[in-house]
């Protein structure tokens, strides 16, 4: 905390991402992040299970509506809404039998990265807050009433945009394994590289290509690994989202799905049927234009 009470390394660009849980016990899946009103794109693979069951219903999208500092408690107070889940594809669909042996790995051999990407429709469209980090600050955050902090779509990368090294990224803990257990909480932690880190890496050195279209990040500083669904960003543009981290001896990767080969087919899925009759259903709202309830202790730190 500085002198304000402002968590040191807490970045507001990270308002937008949205955070699927379970209704219940509230306990988060994955981060995601809002494509357009109504669609979420985050990782497939936590979600095996729940697809399998069909017990989408059993989840929530839980969506960062405004923001207040408590100097009781000295932190941030989040205000976060729920809704509920419509729609769910798989950005490939991909029948699990369809997979090589080659293609699975992790714990127990159950987890895949062929085409780690899910997207979702909630039953409500949401305003949209201007995207712009710019456009609000700690400085105009009252201590007594909340302040509108979103909710705001997050800029795709495009197939032919180029990834530099001064990458961040946000998940649920990556430092150790009780940093982890406290994402799962709803505490979302960020983490960002310089431009002379030479940390973007060629995969083929790490996987074989059946594994996926990935993005690879050297895990330079030996953290424990990122969370599925933990979102790698460039120049405020959403380049990856977190699959796996890949260890070998003592050094390690992180392996995020390449957004970049998905753009149409991530924006053809959930569309909704009744919109295509009188609007571009697919349009992409993500451009490469600048960017032109209950209260719930849910902050960045």
């Amino acid at each position: 905390m500085d002198n304000e009470g402002r968590p040191l390394n807490m970045d507001i660009y990270f308002d937008r991402v949205v955070m699927v849980c379970n209704r219940t016990s509230q306990m988060v899946i994955t981060t995601g992040i809002l494509l357009d009103e109504e669609r979420i794109l985050t990782s497939y693979n936590p979600y095996r299970k729940t697809i399998a069951e069909n017990k989408f219903t059993d989840l929530a999208v839980a969506v960062l509506m405004g923001r207040q500092f408590n100097s009781t408690a000295f932190q941030y107070i989040h205000k976060i809404e729920y809704y509920s889940i419509e729609c769910h594809e798989q950005v490939v669909a991909t029948n699990d039998t369809s997979l090589t042996p080659e293609q699975w790995h992790g714990i127990g051999k159950q987890h895949s990265s062929v085409h780690d990407l899910l997207i979702l429709r909630i039953d409500t469209k949401l305003e949209l807050l201007d995207p712009d980090p710019q456009k609000y600050s700690f400085d105009s955050i009252s201590y007594y009433y909340f302040t509108s902090t979103g909710p705001m779509i997050t800029v795709l990368a495009k197939r032919k945009d180029w990834l530099g090294n001064a990458v961040k990224f946000a998940s649920l803990g990556y430092k150790d394994a009780k940093h982890i257990a406290n994402g799962n909480g709803s505490i979302l932690s960020t983490y960002e590289y310089e431009e002379g880190s030479n940390v973007v890496t060629d995969c083929d050195e790490w996987i074989i290509r059946d594994w996926g279209r990935v993005i690879c990040i050297k895990n330079d500083d030996n953290n424990l690994g990122i969370a599925s669904g933990s979102l790698l960003v460039y120049n405020n543009k959403l380049f990856g989202i977190g699959s796996f981290t890949l260890n070998k001896g003592n050094v390690s990767i992180f392996v995020f799905t390449d957004v970049r080969k998905y753009r149409r087919e991530i924006f053809n899925k959930c569309v909704r049927e009744s919109a295509e009759s009188s609007t571009d259903s697919t349009t992409d709202m993500s451009t490469d234009d600048e960017y032109s309830s209950t209260p719930k202790q849910f902050h960045l730190g």
